[in-house]
C-alpha cells in the first residue's frame, strides 16, 4: 500500500471515529462560551493555532480567562468529565498570584453576587475585605486543587526556548516520535540518508495539549532571536509550526495590535474613518506574519474608547450612548468580537457581546438591539458557560 493511500485510510477512520463520537452525544471541539459564534468556529479544536488581537486595555487577557481557561474547566467538570487536556499557561503580562486574585474576584460575583476588583481584595484602597467575604475565599480550595491538576502555569520573562523545553518534555514523556531515513543532497549534489522525525504517536490520541501565550508581545528574546520580531516569529513560523503539525498540540496566543492602530484617522472634512480602528492582520503588533502561521485569528474591538456613538447599522444599530440605570453609558460593557481569518472557514464574521471589566464577564448579544437590552442590559451580567 503507498503512503498516500495509507494516509487516505488514516483518515477515513479518523471521520468515522469522529462522527461515532458526535452520534453518541460526545465532542470532538471544546466549544465555546458562544452558542451563535461556535456555528462558525466550533470551539478549541486539536491541532489549531489560534491569535486573538485588539488594542490595549480591551481586554485579551480577560477574555482568554473566560473563555478558555474557566470555559475549559467548568466544560470538563459539569459537561464532559472523560475529557483529557493539559494545559501549559504561559501569563508573560501578570503575576500567577495576579490571576489567582483576578478569578477569585470572578467567583465572589458569580456565586455571591460581590463585586470586587483585585485592589479590594488587597486591601489596598480604603477598607479592607468584611470577614465573611474572607470565610467565602476559604471555600475555593477545592477548586485550584482541580483546576492546577491539568494548567501548569509559567509567569515572569520567558523566552521562546522556555516554551519549547516545557513542550519538547511533555512530547517525550507523552508519546513517541516517528523516525524514517529521509534521503537529502548534503553537498556537491552528493545525497545521504538522515534520520528525520516524520510524525508522533501519543499515549493518549484523545488528549487535547493547549499551549496559552498571553502576550507574545512580551517575550523575551535570546541568542538566536536577538529581537522581539525575531523571538515572535521564531515562536509561531518554526515552534508553533513543529508541534503544531507534527505533536497535534493546540495553541491560543494574544497578540497585541501594532501603536499605529491606537491612533485615530480622519478624512478631509475632519470625519473619523471607523473602519481604521478596527483589528486587522495588517495591524498586528510588532510582527505581522504571526496570520500566516495561526489557522484562526480573532480580534476584539471596544467603540467606546473612541468616542462612537453608535455602531451596526439600520435595525442591527447598536445605541452606545444609551445610559444604564447605574449611570453607565451602554458603550462602556460593548465589544465586537471579530474573526478576521479562518483557514477552513469563513471571515469577518462579526459577534456583539456584554463585557463587565469589573466581574469578567462574557455574554453573547443579539444581532437585533431588542428594547429589554437597554432597559435591563445587566440582565447579561451573568456567568453562564451554555453551548446550545
Amino acid at each position: 500500500m503507498s503512503k498516500e493511500r495509507k494516509l487516505y485510510q488514516e483518515r477515513l477512520e479518523q471521520l468515522k471515529k469522529a462522527k461515532s463520537i458526535k452520534d453518541s452525544g460526545g465532542y470532538n471541539a471544546i466549544p465555546f462560551p458562544f452558542p451563535k459564534f461556535n456555528d462558525f468556529i466550533p470551539g478549541i479544536m486539536r491541532r489549531t493555532a489560534y491569535i486573538l488581537t485588539a488594542n490595549s486595555s480591551v481586554g485579551k487577557s480577560r477574555w482568554l480567562k473566560y473563555a478558555v481557561l474557566l470555559n475549559i474547566f467548568y466544560f470538563k467538570k459539569n459537561i464532559y468529565p472523560e475529557l483529557d487536556i493539559k494545559i501549559f499557561y504561559f501569563t508573560l503580562e501578570e503575576s500567577k498570584e495576579t490571576l489567582i486574585d483576578s478569578l477569585l474576584c470572578m467567583f465572589l460575583y458569580r456565586d455571591f453576587g460581590i463585586e470586587m476588583d483585585t485592589r479590594d481584595l488587597n486591601s489596598l484602597r480604603r477598607t479592607s475585605p468584611d470577614s465573611r467575604i474572607i470565610k467565602m475565599l476559604e471555600g475555593y480550595g477545592t477548586f485550584f486543587d482541580e483546576f492546577f491538576d491539568f494548567v501548569e502555569l509559567y509567569d515572569g520573562h520567558v523566552k521562546p526556548y522556555k516554551i519549547k523545553d516545557v513542550l519538547e518534555q511533555y512530547a517525550q514523556q507523552n508519546g513517541k516520535y516517528i523516525y524514517e531515513d529521509v534521503e537529502s543532497i548534503v553537498k556537491d549534489g552528493e545525497k545521504e540518508k538522515r534520520r528525520m522525525i516524520v510524525g508522533y504517536k501519543p499515549d493518549n490520541p484523545d488528549q487535547y495539549v493547549l499551549t496559552i501565550v498571553d502576550p507574545i508581545n512580551l517575550l523575551g528574546t535570546q541568542r538566536n532571536a536577538p529581537t522581539l520580531k525575531a523571538a515572535i516569529d521564531l515562536l509561531t513560523a518554526e515552534y508553533m509550526i513543529e508541534y503544531r503539525d507534527i505533536c497535534g498540540y493546540t495553541f491560543f496566543l494574544t497578540q497585541q495590535q501594532g501603536a499605529d492602530s491606537e491612533g485615530q484617522q480622519y478624512t478631509n472634512k475632519g470625519e473619523l474613518i471607523v473602519e481604521k480602528l478596527y483589528p486587522t492582520l495588517a495591524n498586528l503588533g510588532d510582527s505581522r506574519t504571526t496570520a500566516r502561521d495561526a489557522d484562526i485569528v480573532i480580534g476584539l474591538f471596544s467603540p467606546d474608547r473612541y468616542g462612537l456613538k453608535e455602531i451596526g447599522y439600520g435595525e442591527y444599530m447598536y445605541d452606545l450612548s444609551f445610559v444604564t440605570s447605574t449611570n453607565i453609558k451602554l458603550g462602556k460593557y460593548f465589544r465586537q468580537m471579530t474573526i478576521l481569518k479562518d483557514r477552513n472557514g469563513v471571515a469577518d464574521i462579526k459577534e456583539n457581546l456584554y463585557f463587565n471589566g469589573l466581574t469578567n464577564v462574557w455574554s453573547e448579544l443579539p444581532a437585533k438591539p431588542k428594547r429589554e437590552i437597554y432597559t435591563n442590559y445587566h440582565s447579561y451580567n451573568k456567568v453562564t458557560y451554555n453551548y446550545e
